[in-house]
């Protein structure tokens, strides 16, 4: 779905990777729900492993030429940014299709939240850097082909996939789960290597906000998918 089209797309050839450290990284939560009761693609597994060594690889592609990304604040936002996009696009779909009115409020929540965060992203972005944030990636060893990594928004083969899931709430909840664990993850990085105290500020609120809707969708999951006590 949503999460795995971006992971996918994030370590293409191996060589991008993104720093996606392991949701136990972060608080302990009440009511856990253990990565082996959620279904994870290879390449969404591969987004939480991949170290960040490759990670200043990262390039633009800018009137034909290759740029280097180095800068951690400039990285952040550009893969911060779609991936707003698709939390939103995920609310979206909750919002029309989820059976659960908590789920519903939840998506309005994250919308209202992702779609500011998103705004401050990308105003930040033109202040810093000049230029709207970038929707194309490539990597510096792709510089002689036309290969580029597209960083867009939700696709819609995957909005599909989960809308006709046999049980929407559920995959809903066990994407939405890891799709946050993901933002955690990218906010808690920018903390440790970023140095501008805008950009620390927001990581720190989108950590906060999304440990939050964690918390409650494990809750919910427990509930209503694992204690035997499922609700229609």
């Amino acid at each position: 779905m949503l999460r795995k089209r971006l992971a996918y797309q994030l370590c293409s050839g191996g060589a991008l990777s993104l720093l996606l450290l392991l949701a136990t990284r972060a608080a302990p939560r009440a009511i856990a729900v253990s990565p082996q009761q959620l279904p994870q693609s290879a390449s969404f597994e591969r987004a939480f492993t991949i170290g960040r060594s490759n990670f200043s690889k990262l390039a633009l592609l800018q009137d034909g030429k290759v740029a280097a990304i180095t800068q951690p604040e400039q990285q952040f936002i550009i893969i911060m940014v779609p991936y707003q996009k698709d939390a939103i696009a995920l609310a979206d779909a909750a919002l029309s299709h989820a059976k659960h009115p908590e789920i519903k409020a939840l998506a309005r929540t994250i919308k209202q939240t992702q779609t500011s965060t998103n705004q401050q992203l990308r105003s930040l972005y033109q202040r810093w850097y000049g230029t709207d944030v970038p929707d194309s990636l490539q990597l510096p060893e792709m510089a002689t082909n036309t290969e580029i990594l597209g960083i867009g928004g939700a696709m819609q083969a995957d909005l599909t996939e989960l809308e006709t899931a046999p049980d929407f709430d559920r995959a809903f909840l066990e994407e939405m789960m890891q799709h946050q664990q993901m933002g955690v993850a990218m906010a808690q990085n920018i903390l440790t290597s970023g140095d501008r105290p805008e950009l620390r500020t927001l990581a720190e609120a989108i950590i906060q906000s999304q440990n939050a809707h964690i918390d409650t969708m494990q809750y919910w999951y427990h509930q209503w998918y694992l204690a035997g006590n499922r609700e229609p």
